[in-house]
């Protein structure tokens, strides 16, 4: 379901269309947020303009959550983003302890590859979270 700048709500069928961030990298249904962008540019693709793919590197401002499904990272004096960790995510270090999601600390330098919702600073999908430097 999608409000239209006119104000109607649209209905959306996705099946045999292929969702897209702006910068076309393939988007799962669960990361469209609310307030984000969508367009039909064909009739066979929904292109989500809030999100394209990134690479951002930060400080864990808040480690990851007791379940492991989300951490912020600062990756500016004024941006702090959220981190969404699937069961796809992969954790890479070169600490002999970071190979668990709970093993990444508060302060721990990070670089995270996945795709940003520009709308609300979340990584919605997020590919790899590398520890970057050894504690």
């Amino acid at each position: 379901m999608i409000r239209t700048p006119a104000g109607d709500i649209v209905y959306v069928a996705m099946t045999g269309k292929r969702l897209l961030t702006q910068d076309n990298h393939p988007l799962a249904l669960s990361s469209i947020r609310l307030g984000d962008t969508l367009s039909t540019p064909s009739e066979s693709v929904v292109l989500d303009s809030a999100q394209l793919r990134v690479t951002l590197q930060g400080i864990t401002a808040l480690s990851p959550d007791p379940g492991g499904a989300v951490m912020t990272i600062q990756v500016s004096p004024t941006q702090t983003v959220l981190v969404d960790i699937g069961p796809r995510t992969r954790l890479n270090g070169t600490v002999p302890s970071v190979g668990s999601r709970m093993s990444i600390l508060d302060s721990d330098p990070v670089r995270v590859v996945g795709i940003l919702d520009q709308t609300l600073d979340e990584v919605t999908q997020t590919q790899t979270i590398d520890v970057v430097s050894a504690r």
